[in-house]
């Protein structure tokens, strides 16, 4: 059963955006590792980690790079890695010894471009999962506010300031 919060009667909600593919679109993962260095997910119900070959919804780039990355991770609680499908960078955090000159790890940020922007993202800031979505969004977002060129704009949500970044051109 649901409640309705904040008093609104019938409020107006837009038509879904769906996504241009649900496969290979994941731009970040934050694997867990096991006692023998191996990336995996943590079962729901446990600590368990279910160790992985390919996650279907991750980006291809990332599916490889946890390839190399399987039984490196000894002694880590937790591997960042994330890809800028624009920018073709790749972040590896933390850096991972055993994998100098293999693989590039260690690296404090990365940078990804949303509609022409570049943004320098960290391994834990939050930042849109899904580039194509996260644009997707902005042009809607663009549209729908009609900007003028004379408003205010206060992104008071912003941790890297993605929509007021993309927006600032567009707004006073």
């Amino acid at each position: 059963r649901w409640r309705l919060i904040g008093g609104f009667v019938a409020p107006p909600v837009m038509p879904i955006a769906g996504a241009w593919t649900e496969w290979n679109s994941r731009n970040k993962a934050r694997c867990t590792t096991n006692f023998d260095g191996k990336l995996g997910f943590t079962r729901k119900t446990s600590h368990r980690v279910i160790v992985i070959d390919e996650c279907l919804i991750l980006h291809p780039a990332l599916n490889g790079a946890l390839r190399v990355l399987q039984g490196h991770a000894r002694g880590l609680h937790q591997v960042i890695v994330r890809y800028g499908i624009y920018t073709g960078l790749t972040l590896i955090y933390p850096h991972i010894p055993s994998l100098d000159g293999v693989l590039e790890t260690g690296q404090t940020y990365f940078e990804e471009a949303l509609l022409g922007r570049v943004f320098h993202v960290t391994g834990e800031a939050f930042f849109q999962v899904n580039t194509l979505q996260a644009e997707k969004l902005a042009s809607i977002v663009t549209a729908s506010i009609k900007p003028k060129g004379n408003e205010l704009l206060l992104d008071v949500y912003c941790v890297v300031g993605t929509f007021g970044l993309l927006l600032a051109p567009v707004v006073g």
